[in-house]
């Protein structure tokens, strides 16, 4: 399945927790989707200075802007004018060849079994379920 070159937020809030999740995912990669990643992680900035902790945000994202080198700041990403770095502190959850619409379904589905057979390793996601 291909992945489309987008932004997905995706905000769940458990019923039965009260609990906020999201999953921030964009299948853009390459330098000329630098504004996709920094807008993925000014929202992970967002999300967190909101108050909704780092174990309850899921951060898909290819990883390849910051230490591009066209990037003349390396390991810096902007989204505005202002020079913030919105990409330090954003944990990323799946990235590279992660980056799957495979994993982004079985991570909202809350499926560590299927995200473990896709990736080859313990997943790490949103699973509204767990407290």
């Amino acid at each position: 399945m291909k992945l489309p070159i987008v932004l997905l937020l995706c905000f769940v809030s458990c019923a039965a927790s009260g609990k906020n999740w999201a999953l921030l995912f964009t299948g853009a990669n390459g330098w000329f989707n630098y504004s996709t990643h920094s807008n993925l992680c000014h929202a992970y900035q967002v999300l967190h200075k909101a108050g909704i902790p780092d174990e309850r945000i899921v951060v898909i994202m290819y990883n390849d802007i910051a230490d591009d080198p066209q990037n003349p700041f390396p390991g810096k990403l902007f989204n505005s004018y202002n020079h913030t770095d919105v990409y330090k502190g954003t944990p990323l959850t799946y990235t590279g060849k992660e980056v799957m619409t495979d994993v982004v379904l079985a991570a909202l589905k809350g499926d560590k079994e299927a995200v473990k057979k896709l990736i080859g390793r313990e997943a790490t996601m949103a699973d509204p379920g767990v407290s």
